[in-house]
């Protein structure tokens, strides 16, 4: 599927873990931590994009069914 600009578009982290993948903030932080979900920083705060959201759906999918 070809990138879109909303792809791209920074979403605050907490926002992310709340509305885009509803898990909560320690397990988002865990995420990130393990290099699951990728994150950039501008200024002081982290964001990251609905395209790294995408990628780590699939990480997860693929750990699940064993691959």
């Amino acid at each position: 599927m070809p990138t879109t600009t909303n792809d791209l578009k920074p979403i605050p982290i907490r926002q992310a873990f709340k509305t885009n993948l509803g898990i909560s903030a320690p397990t988002g932080y865990r995420l990130i931590a393990d290099g699951t979900l990728k994150t950039l920083k501008i200024g002081a705060r982290r964001y990251t994009t609905q395209k790294f959201i995408d990628a780590a759906v699939e990480k997860l999918a693929s750990k699940a069914a064993g691959r």
